[in-house]
């Protein structure tokens, strides 16, 4: 499984992270409805709107471990993952993106900055990679390189999957139909593929094998999410997996999906926004500034995949597609299986589409557009018929790049007890901080205590949040009477 949003080197001199790992800082998700127990968990990245934008926030962007019956307070958090490395050579890190279950690892895509005396900062994205006690146990970056964040996939070689931001002068008087632009900068995304010791042993470029005019023309003015400036960004990488026979899945939003051979490099299938067909025999797959493309399984030579179309402005829909490709013959024959769109949920960008081998799925519906002021649903988490097992609600200006169940053994909540008055952990060597959960909802978070024991001045809810990885864990509500 996988878990962004793409971090711009311009974009990192206005982000401001706020306090790093406190509770009161982690943006809260709501349990709507459903029949959920908390033996299924969630892993997610949750972001407050307006720290892409360069505003005030609220928030500070976190990766969350939620149950899925009381998802407030998270089960784990973290908000700035930082190894001793990093910090004796002066660098910072905040998880803003993608977080995943891959090959025994949990996987973040970050970005992580160098801070220089004089206080100049400059940019490096990276990729850290836990083991199941979330502990940091490798760093992946590539110096003087920029990663594009936004998917990264390892194998059981210790093979790393992923796109590097690249940018060239192009003469596209034929693709734009303009005389004047016969020398036009665009930034573009490789894929390249390095081997257990990080050297790079595969390269593919989009321009040379697919060619400039497989972009849809109409987006290379998309305005930005992060900077809300308009840039001419010719295929804006956005999913990237291995698929079940080593080969490789891409989706480029503007452009489209395909598989490509880690071989040669050849095309094994694609289908464009400009040309919304595998071949002759294939159903039309109408996908716009589409997400997250996924192999689900494999039934001889019929794979079946994922992906979800987040919509644009002439398909205001956000649709998720199930289908498969028969590989056999010259024309892959792509044939839709399923599909989903729920009229509650307006056209978004971002999101995410996980269908399980038992048909199970989570639906995170990404960011809304222009967002919004209200309440609104963050993801479902759905039966193969469709029926509403869990749904999840944020509060206004948030979302959530990629959500995935959690299927790993999931960190040990502290408990609280009381002990005349006083509260202390369970196990009494687990020290950490204390906060008070108030309102309907329990949102309202503040630190009381950083002692060992706190004896409550009221009655209320009480939380110990205690050190655990590279982040936090937190123990259900104490109510103290």
């Amino acid at each position: 499984m996988k878990l962004f949003f793409v971090l711009t080197l311009s974009a990192l001199s206005f982000i401001r992270p706020l306090s790093a790992q406190q509770l009161d800082s982690i943006l809260p998700v709501f349990r709507l409805q459903g029949s959920l127990t908390d033996s299924t968990s969630f892993i997610l990245t949750a972001s407050d709107y307006n720290l892409w934008q360069g505003l005030s926030a609220k928030y500070a962007s976190s990766i969350q471990i939620i149950d899925a019956a009381n998802p407030w307070p998270p089960r784990w958090f973290a908000t700035a993952p930082i190894d001793s490395n990093m910090k004796r050579n002066n660098l910072q890190s905040i998880p803003v993106i993608n977080a995943s279950e891959q090959n025994g690892k949990i996987v973040f895509t970050n970005a992580i900055f160098r801070k220089y005396p004089g206080g100049q900062v400059k940019g490096q994205q990276a990729v850290l990679m836990c083991n199941r006690n979330l502990e940091l146990t490798d760093t992946f970056y590539k110096p003087g390189l920029e990663i594009d964040v936004h998917d990264f996939a390892v194998n059981n070689k210790g093979e790393k999957l992923y796109f590097l931001v690249c940018d060239t002068i192009v003469d596209i008087r034929d693709f734009m139909k303009d005389a004047a632009d016969s020398e036009v900068s665009i930034s573009y995304e490789k894929i390249q593929i390095d081997n257990s010791t990080n050297e790079t042993i595969f390269s593919w470029n989009p321009i040379e094998h697919l060619g400039l005019n497989a972009m849809y023309q109409p987006y290379c003015f998309e305005k930005s999410v992060i900077n809300k400036s308009v840039n001419f960004e010719w295929s804006h990488a956005n999913s990237l997996c291995w698929d079940k026979d080593g080969n490789i899945l891409y989706s480029f939003k503007y452009i489209g999906i395909g598989k490509i051979s880690r071989a040669d490099g050849h095309t094994i299938w694609r289908v464009d926004r400009n040309k919304q067909k595998a071949g002759a025999g294939s159903d039309s797959l109408p996908i716009f500034l589409q997400h997250d493309l996924n192999f689900v399984k494999d039934d001889k030579l019929k794979s079946t995949y994922t992906v979800l179309s987040n919509g644009d402005s002439l398909n205001p829909h956000c649709t998720a597609y199930q289908f498969t490709v028969l590989e056999d013959k010259e024309d892959p024959h792509l044939k839709i299986v399923r599909s989903f769109n729920s009229p509650e949920i307006p056209q978004t960008g971002a999101g995410n589409y996980d269908v399980e081998a038992n048909g199970n799925y989570v639906i995170n519906y990404g960011l809304y557009r222009g967002d919004t002021q209200s309440m609104h649903v963050l993801f479902d988490y759905r039966a193969k018929d469709d029926k509403l097992w869990g749904r999840y609600v944020v509060l206004p200006q948030a979302f959530c790049y990629r959500i995935h169940r959690f299927t790993g053994p999931v960190p040990s909540r502290p408990e609280i007890v009381e002990k005349k008055g006083v509260l202390v952990a369970k196990d009494e060597s687990k020290t950490g901080v204390w906060y008070e959960l108030s309102g309907k909802d329990l949102e309202a978070v503040t630190k009381v205590s950083a002692a060992r024991k706190f004896k409550p001045l009221h009655k209320g809810y009480y939380s110990l949040v205690v050190k655990d990885g590279i982040g936090y864990v937190v123990s259900k509500p104490f109510k103290y009477e």
